[in-house]
């Protein structure tokens, strides 16, 4: 490891302590725990206190609510988890996902807004469900942060 290498992960730790500090980060799971944030503020989801609660993250005019964070530069697809378990799905797109839109901004996020009715629709052959970049683009629902 290069001396650059090492003050960058000392750099990263240091920020991440006070991302939990400032109550952005609860737990290892960083970028889920930064779109969850993320939507909790912008948005009103009331977060659960129960970080391992399956399938869904929050709350937001009683339904459940189940976000997925992407800034991946390589992914095509993000698992979407089940809809059985929540009512209204958030995909949260950073500046640097492959899945963004072509007017996104290089310092923004995107909030993306299905139902799970909506999502029901998106199976796939693996038996699981998969948010695409067609998905994306259709979505009526969305907003810039």
């Amino acid at each position: 490891m290069s001396p650059e290498q090492r003050v960058a992960i000392a750099n990263f730790f240091e920020a991440v302590q006070q991302l939990e500090v400032l109550k952005v980060i609860r737990s290892s799971r960083f970028l889920g725990d930064l779109g969850e944030f993320l939507c909790a503020d912008s948005l009103g989801i009331a977060l659960v206190d129960e970080l391992r609660l399956p399938g869904h993250d929050g709350t937001h005019e009683g339904k459940r609510v189940q976000v997925k964070f992407n800034n991946s530069v390589a992914g095509n697809n993000i698992n979407v988890g089940n809809p059985e378990h929540y009512d209204e799905l958030i995909v949260v797109l950073g500046p640097k996902s492959k899945l963004r839109e072509a007017d996104h901004k290089p310092d923004e996020f995107r909030f993306y807004r299905f139902s799970s009715e909506a999502v029901k629709q998106w199976r796939g052959p693996s038996q699981g469900y998969y948010c695409a970049k067609l998905t994306i683009r259709n979505c009526a629902n969305k907003a810039v942060l």
